[in-house]
């Protein structure tokens, strides 16, 4: 045993034990009277001195709080102690916290005025910490009274957002959890839409600009802080964050209205009216609106022009991507929403290609090198130009200093943003939006149904907007495929971003994939012909296109088979290679049909094996590289339904041959290709 694996295997039996631990002291709480105190002293405990198992008392106190609430209510004195460490918690655990004593704050009385005090005090507290936990701790309330929906709990969440309005006056990381955790909020639960929505608007209009002769849009100098001849520059606010929010409540409002066939109410109308107009003038603002251009400088002091505008390109990048997001929601695009997008596309390009052209450069061999700098996917800039001559390691320094102080002043603007973007697989929203986005390209809706040709054709003639949506999909597919192989305790899986189910996550999967093999084989052959007379994608793409798409199918069939088969859940990886790649009189995928399944899924890996067979003969390495990981996916499959019927082994053989025969008559000059055909043969 690895040491990897070794220590996960202490990790899994620690875990299995302290669970063991929860099961006695929760049967001790129930059957021994004189012991209750003793287990919330315990809980209390592991909380004020933050105890690396804690997570697992709080677990303890929300199923007492489930099973025996009138017994747990009682010790009301002990309850509040816990909640007094709520400064000291990280957000996480206090929405914990708050998530086990929610059943004891029904109704008004002593315990809810206290925690309502508690956490109204420490979004005053000196520690900028333990104002993020109230914020957590008083979303998470929120969420708990607007699930009951009474009107005493209606009335506590009108004071609640009303506490949670002051954020807006207080530090930009305080802020940021706020703007992350209202979608959160709105998408679960659609009562509070219009009362966030009340609070939201009026923190946007303070840095938007109403009079639409002017451009741009935003006042991006009300943001930053410039620090004046000596200061360093600084985020005030982090207005991408503010947008992206203000982006998602709006699309969960028109989604719940349209699902009720309700309208929207005043506020959430009125808002969605300025995120409208402002997506819109964002779209036609230039660079130059916002003092960018070729000629700026995006690195340099921390009280440069250079770190200036590399904070302003980082929220100008995050606002460009909540505005894509907001217009691919749908299940299709329409036309105006189309071209909106193709702009916004291609000034994201430019921007983010500006940002990444800066570099550290040195002169002399070994000197004058500092690290080089990049804009990573989210817009985030980091980099250098050259300095003045000083000689070799003074140059190094320099620039390593300069590249330092961007990175601190750009770390800022994305410390805390997990807002719904091509970039983030957080969002749930994003994935949706990405399968709108690549339907568009493909010209196939989410019924399967042919979209509007003129809007395919639109993206089809710039195929670097083509390029960059693949490039996303398969990024967002493998951060999924690589959360559920690990089986990862992170709200992505076991919950899902944006209060989404793994059921509505493995949905949007199951029809992204079928959608990226549609693209790898679109117009057969051709296709790789086609990318490799476009030079300028050629030039600029690290991976063609069609390969971008042939790996998002492999991730979203990763995803796909660790998400259901180890839940004995069959039929949802079958439905799926169905939609991927349909075969004529084949039966209707049903869960557990054994024989008829293993046929079935034999079946598509033959297809596939005829495609490893052409890829081989085109020389195409890397695409059969790919082809094989997806075969190797679907033999996977058939070893799990032999493991369940050892006479379904028989069927793996013919597969077995077949990558047998070609270990023997074919030329791999790939190492870690041959080795995955020759792992193929020992199935």
């Amino acid at each position: 045993m690895d040491t990897a694996s070794g220590a996960k295997k202490v990790t899994e039996v620690n875990e299995q034990v302290g669970h063991l631990g929860l099961d006695i002291m929760a049967e001790v709480f129930l059957g021994q009277d004189e012991a209750r105190d003793k287990v919330l002293e315990e809980i209390y405990t592991r909380a004020i001195t933050r105890a690396s198992n804690i997570h697992l008392y709080i677990a303890l106190l929300a199923r007492l709080s489930r099973q025996c609430l009138h017994l747990v209510a009682s010790a009301v004195g002990k309850i509040k102690e816990i909640f007094d460490c709520i400064p000291y918690l990280t957000p996480a655990l206090t929405k914990l916290v708050v998530q086990a004593v929610a059943p004891m704050v029904g109704a008004p009385g002593p315990l809810q005025d206290h925690i309502l005090l508690v956490l109204k005090k420490a979004l005053f507290a000196r520690d900028e910490a333990a104002r993020v936990s109230a914020v957590a701790g008083q979303v998470e309330l929120l969420a708990a009274l607007a699930a009951r929906g009474d009107t005493s709990s209606m009335g506590m969440c009108v004071e609640l957002l009303g506490s949670l309005r002051r954020c807006f006056s207080q530090q930009p990381a305080v802020r940021a959890y706020l703007y992350t955790a209202l979608p959160d909020l709105v998408k679960v639960h659609p009562s509070v839409t219009e009362l966030v929505c009340d609070i939201i608007q009026p923190q946007l209009l303070r840095y938007y600009d109403s009079n639409e002769a002017h451009s741009p849009p935003l006042l991006l100098d009300r943001c930053i802080d410039k620090g004046g001849a000596s200061g360093a520059v600084r985020l005030m606010e982090p207005v991408h964050m503010l947008v992206s929010c203000a982006h998602s409540c709006v699309a969960s409002a028109v989604a719940h209205a349209a699902a009720h066939g309700t309208c929207l109410t005043s506020s959430c109308n009125t808002l969605k009216n300025l995120m409208d107009t402002l997506t819109r003038r964002l779209s036609e603002a230039d660079l130059e609106d916002f003092e960018l251009e070729k000629t700026s400088e995006f690195t340099g002091s921390a009280a440069s022009a250079g770190v200036y505008n590399g904070v302003v390109a980082v929220l100008l990048l995050g606002c460009y991507e909540a505005s894509i997001q907001y217009l691919a929601l749908g299940d299709s695009i329409s036309r105006q929403a189309a071209e909106i997008l193709i702009r916004l596309f291609e000034k994201y390009i430019e921007l983010s290609g500006l940002v990444s052209s800066q570099k550290p450069k040195g002169k002399e061999k070994g000197k004058g090198k500092a690290k080089a700098g990049s804009s990573d996917k989210k817009g985030k800039a980091t980099g250098d130009g050259d300095d003045d001559d000083d000689g070799g390691k003074g140059k190094g320094k320099a620039a390593a200093k300069k590249a330092g102080a961007l990175d601190k002043a750009a770390s800022e603007a994305s410390e805390f943003s997990s807002c719904p973007s091509p970039y983030t697989h957080r969002a749930w929203f994003a994935l949706r939006g990405v399968r709108a986005l690549v339907g568009a390209i493909t010209g196939i809706g989410a019924d399967g149904a042919p979209t509007d040709a003129y809007v395919r054709d639109m993206f089809r003639e710039r195929p670097e907007t083509v390029h960059f949506i693949l490039e996303v999909a398969a990024n967002q597919l493998s951060q999924l495929s690589q959360a559920a192989t690990k089986k990862s305790a992170s709200p992505m899986v076991d919950h899902g971003p944006l209060g989404a189910s793994p059921l509505e996550l493995r949905e949007e999967c199951s029809m992204l994939g079928p959608l990226l093999l549609a693209e790898f084989t679109r117009e057969g052959e051709n296709a790789m012909e086609d990318e490799d007379k476009d030079e300028h994608v050629a030039k600029k793409a690290n991976k063609p296109r069609h390969l971008l798409a042939l790996e998002g199918f492999e991730h979203a069939l990763r995803y796909m088979c660790n998400m259901d088969l180890h839940k004995g859940d069959d039929a949802a990886v079958l439905q799926f290679l169905a939609r991927a790649d349909p075969i004529e009189d084949a039966p209707a995928p049903h869960k557990g049909q054994g024989m008829v399944s293993v046929k079935q899924v034999s079946m598509h890996i033959k297809r596939f094996e005829a495609i490893v067979t052409g890829l081989l003969d085109a020389g195409a390495m890397e695409e059969v590289n790919v082809v094989t990981d997806i075969i190797d996916a679907m033999v996977g499959v058939m070893r799990w339904y032999a493991s369940r019927d050892p006479s379904l082994a028989k069927h793996i053989d013919p597969h077995v041959k077949f990558w047998a025969n070609l270990c023997a008559t074919r030329t791999v000059p790939n190492l870690p290709l041959a080795k995955k055909f020759v792992h193929l043969t020992l199935q």
